[in-house]
């Protein structure tokens, strides 16, 4: 006698219709029978391994992107998928029935399905062979009959670069046509959810892009390749997945870049003990290695902080770009090595407020929202627009992102992000610029960013001069206010100061535009040095230009120092500290006893002449 699956709730009542089919068709044991023998045959247990034990590998990615601990009955359903029938004391605390209820309803609604409840969607369908034996048939079969038409909905609706395709359209359909095969419509799902899975990979771009946006999620949609990766080798053994694994080359490196040394993803909230499934020998990152061993394990080794083997120099030989932009979703992680000690710094400048992280080492020094107040004759002004990327530059030496963003009363706010990778030094700036084309007499600017610090540092100031000390037990970061006079005798149009809700507020004021850049050194050795910095004149033409037009700074740390150049009024030829330019944005080592600079980036109008 053949076993069939109920009518979709589009042929009728899935519930009657799930009832009709048990009395006539299936008896009660000889269903538990069958869906046993078939869940024996192939599941995620024999398929996956020790990834399996206890249900761990429905867990990857999920508690980072809830942002807590996993829900308990999500953690049974788990370990029903991959550990077989519990005892039943420990199925009476959850009313499966309702739960499956409300996965339906959220798959049901109109809103697109989020990559969460997709995930979720995949549990039930891995744990439907265990939840036969004490879940009532009505509920069984509705929740079968719910998640085969996700699937096929998915397929229908969806963009084949969106996560939803492969998780729903892939995952969900593989999960029921292995674990249920010995239902014909459930092994009839097999293929199309190959060739769903096939699609993503083929969108390589579109589907990372969407895979990382929010990068919160990005473990989850990785954790459902690695699983959709296994379910298919399993069927299709002699198969290559050539396209497969190179994108999940792809997506592994954002999730190893994105990490902090502790083994969370950036912008998450979830701790350390909640994705402890996620480190380990079999746990997600590991398990991520498979794309491509090669690259991807020193990556992701290096991101977690731990020693390179066969060498230090065939390490970073294999390892991937230092830096990783996705324009579209102007997301950006920069790290001056893939080795975590010399930091890392992740931007997000989708929203109206950007969102960094910034590491000194293995610590987190900066993380959460950059705000911004600007102020025009003492009246306020508001964000008018987006973010948008103004330029991008890397190589040996650094790392640089321009992005602006429009504001109201016509004012333009351009924000810096320039790391220097061999020197371990961050600058962060902004330049306040009105039109130029402004008629009305020049107004006066105040402006002021706020950084968040974490509850791990607290800022130190030095008695005499406004440099200060991000510091906790065994970490620190200098911070330099280069616009601010460095002796705090005397007035200065630029502070630094810490706040009482614990951030580091910069300070500055001018007319018509102004220049706010934060120096921030992450180099322990340098801080015993005698330092200074100064304030350069600027001149064109035998005039002294002011600050309004251009400014340049001198950085000194002992023997080591740099120069900073910004023009605020276009590209004009300059000149400061003997060094005659025409750009809008320049910055070099010193070397004082050749009297010569070293150029690091020279930024002008001209985007295809960026060096």
């Amino acid at each position: 006698m053949s076993i069939d699956h109920p009518q979709t709730a589009a042929e009728g009542d899935a519930e009657s219709t799930g009832t009709d089919l048990i009395s006539g068709f299936i008896e009660g044991d000889q269903l538990k029978k069958r869906i046993t023998k078939s869940s024996r045959e192939k599941s995620p247990t024999s398929v996956f391994g020790k990834s399996a034990n206890r249900g761990k590998l429905y867990h990857w990615g999920v508690s980072t992107s809830i942002g807590g601990h996993i829900d308990p009955y999500w953690e049974k359903l788990a370990s029903l998928a991959c550990d077989g029938l519990p005892k039943k004391i420990e199925t009476k605390a959850f009313d499966w029935g309702s739960l499956s209820d409300g996965i339906l309803n959220q798959l049901a609604s109109n809103s697109p399905t989020s990559a969460l409840v997709a995930t979720e969607s995949v549990v039930w369908a891995a744990a439907l062979p265990a939840l036969v034996h004490f879940m009532p048939q009505n509920s069984w079969w509705r929740l079968l009959s719910g998640l085969q038409q996700a699937n096929e909905a998915a397929l229908q609706r969806n963009h084949a670069y969106a996560s939803g395709h492969l998780i729903l359209g892939g995952e969900l359909g593989l999960t029921l046509a292995c674990c249920l095969s010995k239902l014909p419509h459930c092994k009839q799902l097999q293929q199309p959810s190959i060739k769903a899975v096939r699609q993503w990979c083929e969108n390589d771009v579109e589907s990372v892009a969407d895979s990382i946006q929010p990068i919160r999620d990005s473990r989850m949609v990785l954790a459902s390749l690695i699983r959709n990766k296994g379910w298919i080798a399993s069927l299709e053994p002699k198969k290559a997945q050539k396209k497969l694994n190179a994108t999940g080359q792809w997506l592994a490196t954002w999730v190893a870049a994105t990490a902090r040394p502790d083994g969370t993803t950036a912008f998450s909230t979830a701790p350390r003990k909640a994705i402890k499934s996620d480190l380990g020998p079999h746990g997600l990152l590991e398990q991520a290695k498979q794309f491509d061993c090669d690259t991807l394990a020193p990556a992701i080794d290096a991101a977690l902080g731990k020693k390179p083997t066969g060498g230090r120099l065939a390490w970073e030989v294999s390892l991937p770009a230092a830096v990783h932009h996705e324009a579209d979703n102007k997301l950006i992680a920069m790290q001056c090595e893939w080795d975590v000690s010399h930091g890392k710094v992740v931007l997000d400048y989708s929203g109206e407020d950007i969102v960094l992280e910034v590491s000194a080492g293995k610590k987190l020094v900066l993380a959460g929202q950059w705000q911004t107040q600007i102020e025009i004759d003492e009246e306020e002004q508001l964000p008018a627009g987006s973010w948008t990327e103004v330029c991008e530059f890397t190589d040996d030496d650094v790392h640089y992102l321009e992005i602006e963003q429009p504001w109201s009363d016509g004012v333009t706010l351009q924000r810096q992000i320039l790391q220097f990778r061999e020197d371990r030094a961050l600058l962060l700036a902004d330049a306040v610029l009105m039109p130029k084309d402004r008629q009305e007499p020049p107004v006066r600017i105040q402006y002021s960013s706020r950084l968040p610090m974490t509850r791990h540092f607290s800022a130190v100031e030095e008695p005499e001069t406004r440099e200060m000390h991000l510091a906790d037990k065994r970490s620190r970061v200098l911070a330099l206010p280069l616009a601010a006079n460095e002796w705090k005798i005397g007035p200065s149009d630029a502070t630094l100061r810490c706040s009482d809700d614990h951030h580091l507020v910069s300070s500055c004021t001018g007319v018509e535009r102004l220049y706010c850049p934060l120096w921030l050194d992450f180099t322990p050795r340098r801080f015993r040095r005698k330092r200074t910095w100064r304030s350069l004149t600027v001149a064109d033409q035998l005039r002294i230009v002011p600050t309004n037009e251009a400014v340049a700074y001198r950085i000194q740390q002992g023997s080591e120092q740099w120069v900073v150049y910004r023009s605020l009024d276009g590209a004009a030829c300059r000149t400061f500290l003997g060094k005659h330019i025409l750009a809008d944005f320049f910055c070099s080592r010193f070397h004082p006893g050749e009297g010569d600079q070293e150029e690091l980036i020279t930024v002008d109008d001209h985007p295809e002449s960026y060096e």
